[in-house]
């Protein structure tokens, strides 16, 4: 499989041109259309949410998010997760409860499907059968497709504000010349996923589960 990688764009394309490889090669293409997101999620290298949360017209898809700060590992890491979220789709459309009632713990059942799909699944001690690998035969697939390695991902850093120079040469601020914008009210509420430190930003109360450990968010205090 061809690819330049370059930007976000290209990089979310070639990972839906991988599910769309995953899907015939592994799910005899059985797994609907989904939206394929990089977006920096804490504690998690992936998630697949349950309800149809992208629409476009009266089109309505699922997503599979893969970690954006985790997108330079060994391509056949990135795939293990894309792979690990496919189960959790392919069990869900199927009415399979892969989780415990909590959303928190993996159980047997995605065990079993996932290494059907070539994934090593070990056993954590708080969230069951999750920790995922690839095993040397999706590693061998991996490269039999030529697939490779994604160059690209999320850095987090702090850039100072500043304003330009007053036409008399003063510096409005500090030495440098920057200041702090005044701080917004802030009139949004955020939740936390208690498994994995997961938040996400409400402007009203709202009733959230996370997708990855499939548990219900807490407002914070």
């Amino acid at each position: 499989m061809e690819q330049n990688i370059t930007d976000y764009a290209t990089a979310a394309k070639y990972l839906k041109d991988i599910y769309h490889l995953i899907n015939v090669e592994y799910f005899n293409n059985e797994l609907c259309d989904v939206t394929i997101t990089i977006q920096k999620k804490a504690g998690t290298f992936g998630h697949f949410s349950l309800d149809r949360v992208w629409r476009r017209s009266e089109d309505r898809q699922h997503e599979i998010n893969i970690s954006a700060a985790y997108l330079n590992r060994p391509v056949a890491n990135v795939i293990a997760t894309l792979m690990h979220e496919a189960v959790h789709l392919y069990n869900f459309s199927r009415g399979v409860m892969d989780v415990s009632s909590n959303g928190v713990y993996h159980n047997k059942v995605f065990k079993t499907e996932a290494e059907k799909r070539d994934l090593i699944i070990e056993k954590h001690q708080q969230y069951g059968w999750t920790i995922t690998t690839p095993s040397p035969k999706l590693i061998q697939w991996v490269e039999a497709h030529g697939l490779t390695d994604i160059p690209i991902y999320r850095e987090d850093y702090v850039m100072p504000v500043g304003i330009p120079v007053g036409v008399d040469g003063n510096k409005p601020g500090g030495m440098d010349g920057t200041v702090k914008p005044p701080k917004k009210k802030c009139s949004t509420r955020k939740y936390v996923c208690p498994v994995c430190s997961l938040s996400v930003r409400a402007t009203k109360e709202v009733f959230i589960i996370c997708g990855n450990d499939m548990t219900r968010m807490e407002a914070e205090r």
